[in-house]
């Protein structure tokens, strides 16, 4: 797996938000994008999700241009991206949230059940609850899980490093 963003441009109606950033990952590895308020850090990962269009430039993920490609195909070949705030659905159980990850996944149902009951083996949340506030960040991670992403993209690096099941991955 490699992204590759190559000089991407990326507009707001007339205000340009991110002028010409490049940036190269690598399989295996964690970047950070580190920066002030506006910087472009969200809009960067919004683009790349396929939320946000790139005016020019190019977005490279596994060698084929993505630039263009619409946010579900990105999903489709490995791209997730954890919801900002709240991104979960809080009059459904945890079991619900967790399900509306795996609509893009084409394996077998025993192996969808086998990351479900991963998710709930390390995380202790019952499946059949609601959602507790201090579960929503959780649920959110753990459905990019559900997804089978081999490109996670998070706003706050806490989503993803903070629970244990990222390390049995």
């Amino acid at each position: 797996m490699r992204l590759e963003i190559n000089d991407i441009h990326v507009y707001y109606g007339k205000i340009e938000a991110i002028k010409g950033i490049s940036v190269v990952v690598n399989q295996g590895e964690i970047v950070t994008l580190i920066g002030a308020n506006g910087a472009g850090k969200t809009t960067t990962l919004k683009t790349v999700s396929g939320l946000r269009k790139v005016s020019s430039g190019q977005i490279i993920f596994d060698g084929q241009d993505i630039s263009h490609l619409p946010a579900h195909e990105r999903v489709e070949i490995g791209i997730s991206q954890v919801p900002e705030g709240r991104g979960i659905f809080p009059g459904m159980t945890v079991l619900e949230n967790l399900e509306i990850g795996k609509y893009f996944r084409k394996n077998r149902a025993s192996e969808m059940s086998e990351d479900l009951d991963r998710v709930f083996t390390c995380s202790h949340v019952s499946k059949s609850e609601l959602l507790k506030p201090a579960e929503h960040s959780l649920v959110e991670s753990s459905r990019c899980l559900q997804l089978v992403a081999r490109l996670w993209l998070a706003l706050k690096s806490c989503c993803l490093m903070s629970h244990q099941w990222v390390l049995l991955q």
